[in-house]
């Protein structure tokens, strides 16, 4: 038994049992509730003096009310001191798999799989014929690869110095955790609001339709014509979850008036579509022909204006004179060409939703779109010769060297003698990120972003304040 004060953390979701854990571990008298609402609000703590135990606990997941006091609590848990353990303290469910899902958010939000798992309310299971704990333990540790040992079951009448001893046993060298803006996306969408669950869940549905769509189209090979479908499809879906976005956002800015419930649409809406979306990115990036992130392939066609760095990407019909930072210029008498030769659009049959693609005039299904797209052999080999002039230039130009990134500058330029990008920043421009988000989630945002902030100090206070008290006594 260690001399030093070893902390740790309880993370779970609302009404998990959390607080009751915290009060049987340390003797405190924390409020508790298993209800939908959550008694704790800020950052909880007690000392176990056997084991010599500093316990963090924290609002659950899935605030019906406040997501952003509630996440502020729970992002400080983890960054605002060392951590001997972070311990997941999931209800039970007779459906282990049902538990691990729930540590698997939990993993997320902590951007590891360190992580321990205590399970409450084992006491329901008591009463199950054939209820066997070692094998509930083994089947959550196969699910989410966790050691057996690493998972606790307890129940009302489990002595709080027999959890404090399993915590002591399964303690890890202290280490700080980063919360970062991905992670914290993770969880954001758990928020108990319902009126825009039927929306979201349309949204998802489409982007899922949409993933089903990019693999059928590749199932045989990855060609030039695919690559066409999947940028459409991913064009599409883009387009699909701004204009969702903004319809929600703009419902709840007309409905609303509480910057609490604002909070709880960005979280539930804004964060968790970008997410979504981002996440779709990536898995049909992996189905191009080539790689969004290799600097030395010419389809990753970045450029960098020669007298202030700025970054453009190349489209097509992108060959005229620019002012950097300014649309386009076309000369009199000439017609801008159109943007693409394919469009993705999301239909509902029979209940299920399906992705067609508008080519010429007819629409297809993403078994058939290769052979339609087959026909435009001589746009296909306009844009050919056009990338292999740009394999050309590109080679050329890699040997000039680049300059760090600045601001527009407004000077007049060509595609044609833009620089390239350094392999280092094409590497990070080939990251996948959230989208440009619209108006009101751009003020939700800012919004969400103050309340986590004032909240966050408010939390680090109570923290200092204890590290302090603690301090004292030793």
């Amino acid at each position: 038994m260690s001399s030093q004060i070893r902390a740790v953390t309880f993370l779970g979701p609302l009404g998990h049992g959390k607080s009751r854990l915290l009060n049987k571990v340390c003797g405190t008298n924390h409020a508790s509730n298993s209800a939908a609402s959550s008694c704790t609000r800020t950052l909880e703590f007690g000392l176990n003096k056997k084991y010599n135990l500093f316990v963090i606990g924290t609002p659950g997941f899935g605030s019906s009310e406040n997501v952003a006091e509630h996440l502020a609590a729970q992002k400080l848990s983890l960054e605002g001191t060392k951590l001997s353990g972070v311990y997941a303290v999931i209800k039970y469910d007779c459906r282990s798999d049902n538990v691990a899902q729930k540590v698997e958010v939990i993993m997320d939000f902590l951007g590891s799989d360190d992580l321990r798992v205590i399970v409450t309310h084992v006491d329901t299971a008591n009463f199950q014929d054939g209820f066997d704990t070692g094998a509930f333990i083994s089947s959550i540790a196969n699910n989410v690869d966790i050691p057996p040992e690493h998972i606790c079951v307890v129940g009302k009448e489990t002595d709080g110095n027999e959890i404090a001893a399993f915590i002591d046993s399964t303690l890890h060298e202290p280490r700080e955790f980063e919360i970062t803006p991905t992670q914290l996306a993770s969880v954001s969408w758990l928020s108990g609001i319902r009126k825009y669950n039927k929306p979201i869940n349309n949204v998802i549905a489409k982007l899922q339709a949409a993933t089903d769509a990019c693999h059928k189209i590749v199932e045989e090979e990855k060609t030039y014509e695919t690559d066409v479908a999947i940028i459409a499809t991913q064009n599409s879906a883009r387009n699909m979850v701004k204009i969702a976005k903004d319809n929600i956002f703009r419902e709840a800015y007309e409905n609303m008036v509480s910057d609490a419930q604002k909070n709880l649409v960005y979280g539930k809406a804004g964060v968790s579509l970008s997410l979504k979306l981002q996440q779709f990115i990536k898995t049909t990036n992996k189905l191009l022909s080539w790689d969004v992130t290799d600097p030395r392939d010419p389809k990753n066609m970045y450029r960098k204006c020669l007298y202030c760095d700025a970054v453009y990407v190349k489209v097509e019909g992108c060959v005229n004179v620019y002012s950097c930072g300014a649309p386009s210029h076309v000369p009199d008498g000439e017609e801008q060409k159109q943007a693409s030769a394919i469009e993705a659009e999301f239909i509902e049959v029979d209940d299920k939703i399906l992705v067609q693609y508008l080519i010429d005039g007819g629409y297809y299904y993403a078994r058939h779109i290769k052979e339609k797209l087959l026909q435009y052999t001589k746009i296909l080999a306009r844009r050919a010769r056009e990338e292999q002039k740009m394999q050309d230039k590109f080679d050329q130009a890699q040997k000039n060297g680049t300059r760090e990134l600045n601001i527009f500058c407004f000077k007049q330029v060509s595609w044609e003698e833009m620089h390239p990008v350094s392999p280092e920043q094409l590497q990070e421009l080939g990251e996948v990120e959230f989208e440009t988000e619209g108006e009101l989630e751009g003020l939700s945002r800012q919004l969400f972003d103050y309340s986590l902030r004032t909240h966050q100090t408010r939390n680090q206070e109570l923290l200092e304040n204890q590290k302090a008290t603690l301090a004292s006594t030793m």
